[in-house]
């Protein structure tokens, strides 16, 4: 074989390999822009989520001896969730459809605000600093292909 047709050849093999490493290096640079599109989606979506430091501020503001405090002070005593109705017996408040309202209207305010209180269930009222102290016990863990885009194969 002459020595031109071997050139040839190793020159066409080094052509082979390049289009192969470029093809991978496009798979690779691919896998790193979905891989920060993943992390930019994930904060901001921590964007979303109140932190602990927000939900103790926010119990700050409350004005104490109001009647959202007491409601908290309640809750708080309790343990868990509460309908109006039991919340106001232990405020020592008469329940009628006056303070009901009066009291579900101030609570389901500061609900709607992301601040003090959870509504579980109609009616129902807990408070948002349990729910930051479950998510810390139970600590889920996001599946393996969580952010993965499925192949088409």
């Amino acid at each position: 074989m002459d020595i031109q047709a071997r050139l040839n050849r190793q020159i066409e093999k080094k052509r082979s390999e390049i289009q192969q490493d470029k093809k991978e290096l496009r798979e690779i640079e691919m896998r790193i822009r979905e891989g920060e599109a993943y992390i930019q989606g994930m904060e901001e979506t921590l964007k979303m989520i109140p932190t602990k430091e927000k939900v103790v501020n926010a119990d700050a503001n409350v004005r104490p001896g109001s009647d959202v405090a007491k409601a908290r002070d309640a809750l708080r005593k309790e343990g868990s969730p509460l309908r109006i109705e039991v919340i106001l017996e232990k405020m020592g408040k008469e329940v009628t459809k006056k303070h009901r309202q009066a009291l579900a209207g101030q609570l389901s305010q500061n609900f709607r605000q992301g601040r003090i209180f959870t509504r579980p269930e109609p009616n129902t009222f807990g408070l948002l600093e349990w729910d930051f102290t479950s998510q810390e016990e139970e600590d889920p863990d996001l599946p393996s292909t969580f952010g993965q885009i499925p192949d088409d194969d």
